[in-house]
C-alpha cells in the first residue's frame, strides 16, 4: 500500500486541497485536491492531474487515506459535519436540522456564520448518508413582489430557528451530563464533603469539558458556542451547584 503522512488540508473554493509525503519519498511534498464527499460527479487531482473515474490502484490508495484524514478530523462524527464544511467551505462546528414552510433544512455553523443548506436530490443515488447542496431561492416560500430581501428574511428566520433547536439539544445534554455528576460525585454514599467554593469549580470544570466535547478547545471563539454557554450553560452550572450545596447542608 502506498501509505502517506503529514497529511494537512485547506478548504478552498469547490474542494478540499491537500498536502502529504508519500512514505518512499519524504522529502517531496505531494498535494491533492478532492471534491468530498466523494461521488461519480466529483473531480479530483493528484499533483495537478486529474483522476479519472476509476483512477490508478495508487491513486485510490492516495484518495482513501486523504478521505479518512479528512473525515476522521471531526471528532465524534459521523460524517455530517465533514460533509457540510465540504459545502460550505469552511470548518462546521454543528448542523442543526429544522422544518420551515413545510421543507428541511440544515443550519451549518461555523465559527462565526451559519449557512443554510438542503439536503442533496444525489444523496440516495450516490448512497451516502450526507450529502448536501446550498439552497436557492426557490427552495423558499416567499412573497414574489419582494424579491431578494424576503429570500434573505425567510433565510435569517430559518437560522434563528435552528439556533433555539440547537440550544435546547444543548441544553438538554447539558443537564444529564450535570446530573450524572450530582448523582456521582457528590450524592454518592463514597463522596467526602466538599467546599462550597470547590463545589462551583467541579461545575464549572463539567460545563468546560461539556463545551469541550461538544465544539472544540477554543470553545469561546465559536460565536454559537459562547452564546449558548453564556446565555443557559453557565445558568445550568451554577443551578447544579446550588443543588449540590442544599444537599450537603441536609447531609
Amino acid at each position: 500500500m502506498n501509505k502517506i503522512d503529514n497529511i494537512s488540508f485547506t478548504y478552498e473554493e469547490y474542494g478540499i486541497e491537500f498536502t502529504y509525503r508519500e512514505s518512499f519519498n519524504k522529502n517531496k511534498q505531494s498535494k491533492a485536491y478532492l471534491q468530498l464527499p466523494s461521488t461519480g460527479d466529483s473531480v479530483h487531482y493528484i499533483n495537478d492531474v486529474e483522476v479519472d473515474r476509476w483512477g490508478s490502484d495508487e491513486e485510490r490508495e492516495v484518495i482513501i487515506q486523504l478521505m479518512g484524514y479528512y473525515f476522521g478530523s471531526f471528532k465524534k462524527d459521523d460524517g455530517e459535519l465533514g460533509a457540510a464544511s465540504a459545502q460550505v467551505g469552511e470548518q462546521v462546528f454543528k448542523v442543526q436540522e429544522v422544518s420551515f414552510v413545510n421543507m428541511d433544512f440544515y443550519v451549518a455553523f461555523t465559527d462565526n456564520s451559519a449557512y443554510v443548506l438542503k439536503e442533496s436530490r444525489s444523496r440516495s443515488y450516490y448512497n451516502k448518508t450526507y450529502l448536501f447542496d446550498d439552497t436557492d431561492f426557490e427552495d423558499f416560500d416567499v412573497i414574489k413582489t419582494a424579491g431578494e430581501d424576503s429570500c434573505l428574511i425567510d433565510k435569517l428566520e430559518v437560522i434563528e430557528l435552528a439556533e433555539k433547536e440547537l440550544g435546547k439539544t444543548l441544553s438538554r445534554w447539558c443537564t444529564k451530563k450535570m446530573q450524572a455528576y450530582l448523582d456521582s460525585a457528590i450524592k454518592s454514599d463514597s463522596s467526602a464533603h466538599i467546599s462550597s467554593s470547590d463545589i462551583g469549580q467541579c461545575f464549572g470544570d463539567t460545563l468546560d469539558d461539556f463545551m469541550r466535547d461538544n465544539f472544540e478547545e477554543n470553545y469561546m471563539e465559536i460565536e454559537v458556542a459562547s452564546k449558548w454557554y453564556s446565555d443557559f450553560g453557565c445558568d445550568i452550572a451554577g443551578d447544579f451547584k446550588n443543588q449540590a450545596m442544599e444537599y450537603q447542608e441536609v447531609e
